[in-house]
């Protein structure tokens, strides 16, 4: 996996004396329609489904690149599809609610030349740290010792010039670097939405959803492209299976992934 920028980023500008070019330049390469829609579709998910606030993705105004990874679809070392070969792009499976009906987005893996330059294959977008995040029950999970204390959330939450602050209510969608019409009009679209409760994610998700529609939307996918395409789903069962799970936390020694349930912690 490679880092969103290339470097860690700190916190020196150019007018400090060990400002160094090569660890303190942060160089984003801009984001491509599936990219920018992986990269804010995981903040909602996140605070829709466990009220889980993403922080510290954002340093003076760009993309922090020890918190954001990347990683081509075409990657050798990537598990790809049952059949071999890199995935040809991600499919989108959407139901808002019960007997919607699902509906799909498909981002093809090809990227022709465009205003973002030469051609290239699509990203997966990660969130390398999220514990470094906040959620009402955060003390909580703390003291019971599911959680580690997070020196930096004063920083995220507060603003004391260090350049991580970032308004709790807003996603991480302000200042980036996207490619072409549909891009721009999502970023500017996401910069004004003020996410206050997991409602507010529910229906910005279908929001999202809507406005990449129009141009990535398809009608019910083969199985070809279901077997050779990474799959994100959304709906009510994922839901309410996510809902009784911690993901990121682990509940045995043997495995430091698995999900930790709900009862483990509530009481």
């Amino acid at each position: 996996m490679d880092l969103m920028d290339g470097t860690l980023g700190r916190f020196l500008s150019d007018a400090d004396a060990g400002f160094d070019p090569l660890y303190d330049t942060l160089v984003n390469s801009p984001l491509a329609d599936g990219e920018l829609f992986q990269f804010l579709y995981a903040q909602l998910v996140l605070k829709a489904v466990f009220d889980w606030k993403v922080l510290d993705v954002m340093l003076n105004g760009q993309l922090r690149g020890d918190n954001i990874g990347v990683r081509s679809l075409a990657s050798p070392g990537l598990d790809g599809p049952p059949g071999g070969g890199p995935f040809r792009g991600i499919l989108i499976a959407f139901e808002a609610f019960p007997r919607a009906g699902r509906r799909y987005l498909r981002f093809p893996a090809d990227l022709a030349a465009d205003s973002c330059g030469a051609a290239r294959t699509m990203r997966f977008i990660h969130f390398l740290d999220l514990a470094q995040g906040f959620q009402p029950e955060i003390n909580h999970l703390v003291a019971k010792g599911l959680l580690g204390e997070c020196v930096l959330l004063s920083s995220c939450m507060e603003d004391d010039i260090l350049g991580r602050y970032w308004p709790p209510h807003e996603l991480y969608c302000r200042d980036l670097g996207v490619c072409g019409a549909l891009g721009e009009k999502v970023v500017d679209w996401g910069r004004h939405l003020r996410i206050h409760s997991k409602a507010d994610a529910r229906e910005a998700l279908q929001q999202l959803f809507e406005l990449y529609y129009p141009q990535y939307g398809i009608e019910n996918p083969t199985e070809e492209v279901r077997q050779t395409h990474a799959v994100y789903e959304w709906n009510p069962e994922v839901v309410e299976t996510l809902s009784t799970s911690y993901v990121f936390l682990p509940n045995n020694s043997d495995s430091p992934h698995s999900p930790c349930e709900m009862d483990e912690w509530s009481a």
